[in-house]
């Protein structure tokens, strides 16, 4: 399949969880990417039918291959449902340093977001033309809580199925983990 679409939650007994157990194998196993369906409509609507303002294709970018991947994915989509892509890279500051005297008067979290960003800018180049409105910005912060901000607005928060955390072995990464259970928007995990 070119796309797989659940809900995000389903019939079984535990209506508490934020992800039912087939929509969460599906983000885990499937081979394709997968539409989590979080109730209101990629177009902007929500379940009633009232309009809403569109937003973005959001997607999250970090620097690995996978988001490189769904970035293009992302512009695909948004071409087809007629709205602008937005990219997310997120910086922090590390814990044990202090803000205001940075130890390298060169060095800057955010240039690194921005060369991080960088690869799947160019990689996606060759799809974003006047069609499809591309922005991106660096924001500071967690990157689930970045995404998840950034989902109020959204018609789509795109993901790839794993990021650069330190555990490769895992199917989903956590950020993309989060973010399929607790965005406000439809969510894609891009497998590839």
């Amino acid at each position: 399949a070119g796309l797989l679409v659940v809900g995000s939650r389903g019939r079984g007994g535990f209506r508490g969880l934020l992800l039912g157990s087939v929509s969460a194998a599906c983000i885990q196993h499937a081979t394709c990417p997968v539409l989590v369906d979080r109730g209101r409509a990629a177009t902007g609507t929500d379940d009633s039918g009232a309009s809403g303002s569109g937003g973005a294709v959001v997607v999250g970018v970090d620097g690995s291959p996978e988001s490189g991947r769904a970035l293009r994915f992302a512009i695909t989509l948004a071409r087809g449902l007629g709205l602008p892509v937005r990219t997310i890279t997120t910086w922090q500051w590390p814990e044990a340093l202090n803000r205001d005297e940075p130890p390298f008067d060169h060095w800057s979290p955010e240039q690194d977001a921005l060369s991080t960003a960088s690869p799947a800018l160019d990689a996606a180049e060759d799809l974003i033309d006047d069609d499809v409105d591309v922005t991106s910005d660096l924001v500071e912060g967690r990157p689930a809580e970045v995404l998840l901000d950034a989902s109020r607005d959204a018609a789509l928060l795109v993901l790839g199925s794993r990021g650069l955390g330190g555990f490769r072995g895992l199917l989903v990464g956590s950020v993309t983990q989060e973010c399929a259970q607790h965005a406000s928007c439809p969510v894609v995990v891009h497998r590839s």
